[in-house]
């Protein structure tokens, strides 16, 4: 094994545990995650804190409605996204099997 083979077959080993860890997406949803909260919290506020006494049906439906529809939205996108999460990453037993398939078919030599 060349120095140059070694070096790919330390990458790609490096490459498989960054994978399957996954760091940065799960970094990713759980900020998401935490900032969809926060917004869950902050929209739970307002709304306690909305004068009912004064308001009519009408009012409290119409002043409700665009963040009952940003909420929904924004869950839709994190269950979107947590699903693409969950079916990506490499199959890297597969990966291996084609590399050793086809290790003699090297374009380099």
């Amino acid at each position: 094994m060349t120095m140059t083979e070694e070096r790919q077959d330390r990458s790609l080993r490096m490459a498989e545990v960054i994978d399957a860890y996954r760091v940065f997406p799960r970094i990713y949803l759980t900020l998401f995650f935490l900032g969809y909260c926060w917004l869950m919290a902050q929209s739970w506020e307002w709304y306690m804190a909305l004068p009912f006494e004064t308001l009519t049906t009408a009012k409290l439906a119409a002043l409700t409605a665009f963040p009952v529809t940003l909420l929904t939205g924004i869950g839709g996108m994190f269950t979107s996204m947590y699903k693409h999460y969950q079916g990506s990453g490499m199959d890297w037993v597969a990966r291996r099997k084609i590399k050793e398939e086809f290790k003699d078919c090297d374009p380099d030599r």
